[in-house]
C-alpha cells in the first residue's frame, strides 16, 4: 500500500493505468451501459488520482522544457511516473473535454456540450442555449471504481462540471471547494491504511 503523501506524490496517469487494468486483467459489465467492474481485485494500484488544470501549456511546465522552475509538484510527477509527449482532448473547452475523460466517449456520443449546436449521434443538429449534461445512462469511470471496492471522492474548482450536471455519479463525495487541493489533500490523509481510491 503506498503511503499516505502529498498530492504531487500521487501517481498521475489514470487513463493508462485503468486501460491497462482492462486489457491485462479484464472488466465485465453487467448490462451494455453499467460499470464495468475490475475483475482482478489484487492488483498493485492502490491510489488513483486525475489532476486536472484548466488550459495548462505545456510549454511553461519545467518537465516540458520551459526554462524557469514554475511547476516543482508536476515536475516530481513527471520524474516518478509517466509524462506523455502526445496528449489530445476532445474538446477545447472544460465541460466536454471531462465527459470524454471520464466516459472514455467523443462529444458526439456522450452529447455534453452547452452552446448553440448540437449535433446528435444521428447527425440530427439542434439549435439554442440548452445546457446538456452527463446522460444518466453512460457509464462513468468513477462508478468503475467504486464498484470494484474503490473509495472515491472529486473536487472541483470549475463551474461547468458540477454536480448538477451529472459529474458526481459514482463518487461518495463530489463538491465544488475552492482551493480544491486542500480538500483533496484532507481526504487522502483521512483514507484508511488498506483503503483503495480514486479521486
Amino acid at each position: 500500500m503506498m503511503a499516505r503523501q502529498s498530492i504531487g506524490a500521487v501517481l498521475p496517469a489514470t487513463i493508462l493505468v485503468f486501460s491497462s487494468i482492462c486489457i491485462q486483467h479484464g472488466c465485465a459489465r453487467s448490462e451494455p451501459f453499467a460499470a464495468p467492474v475490475i475483475l482482478n481485485t489484487h492488483l498493485p494500484v492502490d491510489q488513483i488520482l486525475i489532476i486536472s488544470i484548466d488550459a495548462m501549456r505545456p510549454d511553461h511546465l519545467s518537465c516540458y522544457g520551459y526554462d524557469q522552475p514554475t511547476t516543482p509538484a508536476i515536475d516530481s510527477i513527471a520524474r516518478d511516473g509517466i509524462r506523455f509527449t502526445r496528449a489530445y482532448t476532445q474538446a477545447n473547452w472544460t465541460k466536454p473535454a471531462i465527459a470524454s475523460l471520464f466516459t472514455g466517449l467523443y462529444q458526439r456520443n456522450h452529447s455534453v456540450t452547452v452552446g448553440s449546436t448540437l449535433i446528435e449521434p444521428d447527425g440530427t443538429v439542434h439549435k439554442g442555449l440548452k445546457t446538456y449534461p452527463l446522460p444518466a445512462g453512460l457509464s462513468v469511470i468513477a462508478e468503475t471504481f467504486s464498484v470494484s471496492g474503490f473509495r472515491t471522492a472529486g473536487y472541483v474548482e470549475n463551474s461547468h462540471i458540477v454536480s448538477a450536471q451529472g459529474f458526481a455519479r459514482g463518487f461518495e463525495e463530489y463538491e465544488r471547494s475552492k482551493p480544491a487541493t486542500r480538500a483533496i489533500q484532507k481526504w487522502i490523509e483521512g483514507l484508511g491504511p488498506n483503503d483503495r481510491a480514486f479521486g
